[in-house]
């Protein structure tokens, strides 16, 4: 994360302290963890519903485009023996040519001119995944700063805790454990998981 989006998340803390604050938002103020819960569910649906939307023009720009399709489900002979994972890989992670950049489906847009109708729509899409993303960021905000006010615990344990179980979840990365594949991402994840539980 740049220093711009840190100061930006510093400042969208602040913001949601202020509403929560006294003197703050009499609607906000009146919330509950029970009453936002409704607001994390409509927020993720609203989250997939555009990411679907964007995934759907870019199907079309691929057609127009005479490239392949996107396919989200594994590549052929791609297994795994987590059932509950990786059953739909839309970004196809086993490809040996995947590029996380090509785009959010893993399947090339190519390039070239597309009518101006597609064009809009796509820049519409785009537009519409980032403002969700942003309503949905609020709320575990909203929740963090709301269960600091009533004293549950703090904003920066939910941050420290993500954090570390990251950092723990993936030896891979900033540890010394060597993995050849995402299915060893996936069983060395499931290792550790389980080893927490009994700790």
């Amino acid at each position: 994360m740049d220093t711009r989006a840190q100061e930006r998340c510093g400042e969208l803390v602040a913001v949601v302290r202020r509403l929560l604050a006294p003197g703050g938002c009499p609607w906000d103020r009146e919330q509950t963890l029970a009453s936002l819960r409704q607001y994390v569910q409509e927020e993720a649906a609203e989250v997939v519903a555009a990411i679907d939307r964007l995934l759907a023009v870019q199907e079309r720009m691929r057609e127009l485009r005479g490239l392949p399709l996107s396919n989200p489900l594994p590549p052929e002979g791609f297994a795994t023996r987590h059932e509950h994972k990786g059953k739909l890989h839309a970004h196809h992670p086993a490809r040996e040519d995947f590029s996380q950049a090509a785009s959010a489906s893993g399947a090339p847009l190519g390039s070239g001119e597309l009518p101006p109708e597609l064009e809009s729509e796509h820049a519409a899409a785009l537009e519409e995944l980032r403002l969700e993303l942003g309503d949905l960021l609020l709320q575990p905000l909203l929740l963090g700063v709301l269960a600091e006010t009533t004293g549950y615990f703090t904003l920066d344990s939910i941050l420290q805790g993500i954090t570390e179980k990251l950092i723990r979840r993936h030896p891979h990365v900033f540890g010394d454990v060597v993995v050849d594949s995402a299915e060893d991402v996936l069983t060395n994840w499931e290792a550790i998981k389980r080893r927490e539980k009994h700790e």
